[in-house]
């Protein structure tokens, strides 16, 4: 609890910042709404670049920390920093160039293509420090701190959700004892939200930048040595980073074809795809906390030689999988109209939204389990199988059960997330038969 804690109050403060983000939004209607919404998958699918590779920071980071390499973790800290960088600059300026032609390419409702287009560019402008800040964070849960990206995190959560609250509506006339007075707002509406996400984002990125350059952790990045580039460091990085990156580019590109199918089912189905997500973050951010957790603590102790350890970690986090998922398919059982109406006041979109999240409630307990099995499997540095499993599961299974379901079975948007959770039981089954066969506790070096 004491390394897993901090990771799961951080997840689930990221996921109350975005339930805020989408009311906020969800105030202005479904129009809105589905602008924001539509860009979660390609947000989804650029974060999977920084987030694999940051897989293989963590478990390097992880590794020389426990058996002792303090010298091994600081090269794995600079030069993870400035290849990253080098990355993240060239997809930042991809993405500011093509981002008017991606609405289009995911079948938006051309009523908002344009609005989608012009939220995405003004996040590309923070893609540099965004990038930066997610890596910085990996490598220090990696050395066991997770209070200080949880720190970094709750603080860019507040700076979001106060940018929002002037940048995206209308000035507010307040009376006050028979005074009125004006709150000056920027009336912005979603290019508000994508500029305050944005500035929170860079804000977020510099401070973890400085936490890392201080001498205040037990690993430290040095700015003369973050283009020092060496294979002997970069190889064992890319081979436990690159495969998780494989993994989540190819759910991330799943999900922007699943979301194109359900974009074509009309502007409602959109927004209640994007709310319902939201409200389902309730469970698989915390599985999420437990599965990072769960990599360092696995990648620690598999560094230290101590199997048994490792295993024991393992088995904890699986319990806590399990009981975080009992209790959100409860939830989503019980109260999936309640937890539609936080974020939008429109009754089809919450109805079908609602009937998602019964429909998926069952499935829950699986996918917290897999979420928390693959990031057992990734502190061993068994990241391969988890990106084997991706492909069946999300092309395999959900992307044609999907369109089966839509377009000759009929059931429409409830049959979309029926399909979403075939692929996750999938998911299950395989990371499952993996773990069962033990090769994650390898001791040996990567």
């Amino acid at each position: 609890m004491r390394i897993a804690g901090p990771v799961i109050f951080e997840n689930v403060m990221a996921s109350a910042v975005a339930m805020a983000n989408t009311a906020m939004v969800g105030v202005l209607g479904s129009i809105a709404a589905a602008t924001v919404g539509v860009n979660i998958a390609p947000t989804w699918l650029l974060n999977s670049i920084p987030m694999g590779l940051c897989v293989g920071c963590t478990v390097m980071v992880a590794r020389n920390i426990g058996a002792g390499h303090k010298d091994k973790a600081n090269n794995v800290v600079n030069q993870s920093i400035g290849g990253v960088f080098l990355l993240a600059l060239m997809v930042s300026i991809a993405l500011f160039y093509f981002s008017p032609y991606v609405p289009a390419l995911l079948n938006v409702d051309p009523l908002i293509r344009e609005d989608a287009g012009i939220y995405l560019r003004i996040l590309s402008l923070s893609i540099v420090p965004n990038f930066l800040g997610l890596a910085c964070s990996g490598m220090l849960r990696g050395a066991g701190n997770t209070k200080t990206p949880m720190i970094a995190a709750l603080m860019t959560g507040v700076i979001t959700v106060c940018l929002n609250f002037f940048l995206i509506y209308q000035p507010l006339t307040v009376n006050f004892f028979n005074i009125s007075f004006i709150i000056p707002r920027a009336g912005l509406g979603v290019q508000g939200a994508a500029i305050s996400t944005a500035i929170a984002q860079t804000v977020f990125g510099i401070m973890m930048l400085c936490i890392l350059f201080s001498d205040t952790q037990k690993i430290r990045a040095k700015f003369r040595r973050i283009f020092s580039f060496s294979w002997e460091t970069l190889r064992p990085i890319l081979k436990v980073g690159l495969p998780a990156m494989g993994e989540r580019l190819t759910i991330s590109f799943g999900q922007l074809l699943f979301g194109t199918t359900i974009n074509a089912l009309g502007r409602d189905a959109s927004s209640a795809h994007h709310i319902a997500v939201q409200a389902e973050s309730i469970s698989y951010m915390t599985a999420f906390g437990v599965s990072i957790a769960s990599t360092t603590l696995v990648g620690q102790s598999l560094g230290q030689k101590d199997t048994d350890k490792a295993r024991g970690y393992a088995n904890t986090a699986i319990l806590m999988g399990v009981v975080v998922g009992v209790a959100s398919m409860l939830l989503f059982l019980l109260f999936p109209h309640s937890l539609m109406r936080l974020f939008i006041n429109e009754v089809a979109v919450i109805d079908m939204g609602a009937s998602a999240l019964r429909v998926f409630a069952p499935v829950i307990p699986f996918f917290c389990t897999m979420i928390v099995l693959t990031g057992i499997l990734r502190g061993g540095g068994d990241t391969a199988f988890a990106f084997y499993a991706g492909l069946v599961g999300m092309w395999g299974i959900r992307i044609g059960a999907a369109y089966i379901a839509i377009n000759v079975l009929g059931w429409g948007f409830t049959g979309a997330w029926i399909a979403m959770g075939l692929d996750q039981m999938a998911r299950f089954i395989i990371l499952a038969f993996r773990y069962s066969r033990k090769k994650w506790l390898n001791t040996d070096d990567i």
